[in-house]
């Protein structure tokens, strides 16, 4: 596996995230891209990362208020 392939996952970055953030954006963020792991056929590691991931970009603008 390159460990390439998790950074820059998704299009939300905190950068991103501060922009929701400020419009008051309450919606649902979904990954776009997911990352593969060999012998996951389904993607289910890749998708519970990217969402451990995007749950760390809420977690940390919150905590910049």
């Amino acid at each position: 596996m390159d460990r390439r392939q998790f950074v820059g996952l998704t299009s939300a970055t905190v950068a991103g995230r501060r922009v929701y953030r400020d419009v008051g954006y309450d919606g649902m963020i979904m990954p776009d891209r997911v990352p593969t792991v060999e012998g996951d056929a389904n993607r289910l590691q890749g998708f519970a990362f990217a969402f451990g991931y995007i749950k760390a970009l809420i977690a940390a603008v919150a905590a910049e208020t």
